[in-house]
């Protein structure tokens, strides 16, 4: 799965993306056997387009709604997520879009002389100042710390303190070149796969996500980047164990939300979508694993097309 972030202003945002479930037969051989296709683009912060492919509901149900507030909740109002492509896409695109959120800071925007930077100042509620200018809360995750490296610079005015983007090809390995298309310049693409293999009485589970930013001189480099490893009990559907291993990470305070993922052992994977953010909360979570975790409900219907 893939979905790219291009901001048309300093508000507004173009998403694309697409997703596909491939199956591997015993003799190596690989086909594709189902595949979906999103298209959104936001005027003053809300939808004003939004093309699915398939057509599995009328899309244009949810023009008007916050892509960054609510549109989960509209989503299911008109559409049940089958654990299939479509949901999928549909389901990570609010998550994604809060990473696609950095992409003004890293192509220089939080520069307080830049043109960037005087737009996005002239663009804050009036009366805030620091991190809720900026749409920050404390403590919302292991990386918003309020005593972590990037809250204490938002506080102090300065620019959000990136430890970097190690470099990174637009195609991960394994991908085949697959999309076809670049990432937007500069832009943000997630790019998301989950594996699972039924091995007696479990199901193993490996899954792996990276959020890459391309910068305006086309080179990439990794923002976010986990590893999830699962056992499931194949009888019951439950967790049995399960790892997250951090790799791109933006401040020295994320990789702390890795250790907290064993809460989730006991539970059902079709569940994961509310009791994830249940059970990872403050800076025991991190936004980016969160999203990643939901995404692991689909696991059951991915087992069951085998």
């Amino acid at each position: 799965m893939y979905l790219d972030y291009e901001w048309l202003d300093f508000v507004d945002v173009r998403v694309v993306g697409a997703a596909r479930d491939e199956f591997t037969d015993a003799d190596g051989a690989t086909r594709v056997a189902d595949e979906s296709s999103v298209r959104l683009e936001t005027k003053g912060g809300l939808l004003r387009a939004a093309d699915v492919d398939p057509p599995l509901f009328d899309a244009a149900a949810l023009n008007g709604i916050s892509l960054q507030r609510g549109f989960r909740r509209a989503l299911r109002s008109v559409f049940a997520l089958d654990g299939g492509p479509l949901g999928l896409l549909l389901d990570d695109a609010p998550g994604g879009l809060i990473a696609a959120g950095y992409v003004h800071a890293m192509a220089g925007s939080t520069d307080p002389n830049s043109s960037a930077g005087r737009a996005a100042r002239a663009a804050r509620p009036e009366g805030l100042e620091g991190p809720e200018a900026m749409g920050l809360r404390a403590d919302l995750c292991a990386g918003w710390r309020a005593d972590g490296t990037m809250m204490l610079s938002v506080t102090a005015g300065d620019a959000l303190p990136f430890l970097g983007t190690p470099p990174v090809p637009q195609h991960p390995d394994g991908a085949d070149g697959w999309p076809a298309l670049d990432i937007p310049a500069p832009g943000l693409r997630r790019h998301r796969r989950i594996d699972v293999v039924p091995d007696g009485d479990t199901w193993q589970i490996d899954a792996w996500f990276r959020d890459t930013y391309r910068a305006a001189d086309g080179e990439c480099g990794a923002l976010h980047e986990y590893t999830v490893n699962v056992e499931v009990d194949a009888r019951d559907q439950t967790i049995r164990a399960i790892t997250a291993i951090p790799h791109a990470l933006p401040w020295d305070e994320c990789p702390a939300a890795a250790a907290a993922v064993v809460k989730l052992a006991g539970l059902p994977l079709e569940g994961l979508r509310s009791s994830v953010p249940r059970s990872l909360i403050g800076v025991e979570s991190c936004t980016h694993l969160t999203n990643e975790l939901r995404e692991l409900s689909d696991v059951p219907r991915m087992v069951a097309a085998l």
